[in-house]
């Protein structure tokens, strides 16, 4: 599976990806989604999940245009 840096400690995997151009949605809107936060080995290989929204019980939800704790989610 291909996964992208996106900054320093950072990989992201695109699990199911659109087949259009993303919309150009505007600012202040609600983003839902779930994730899942791995630790990697010192080879780079997926280790442990550390976090799961779907094991939490509820999705992750953004407001576009407000910053984030982590902005590569933003």
């Amino acid at each position: 599976m291909d996964y992208f840096h996106v900054i320093d400690g950072v990989r992201k995997k695109i699990l199911h990806a659109g087949r259009s151009d993303p919309p150009d949605f505007p600012e202040d809107s609600k983003v839902t989604f779930h994730f899942q936060t791995h630790m990697l080995n010192d080879d780079g290989e997926v280790q442990d999940c550390i976090d799961d929204s779907k094991k939490i019980g509820r999705p992750m939800e953004l407001i576009l245009g407000k910053k984030f704790k982590m902005p590569v989610w933003e």
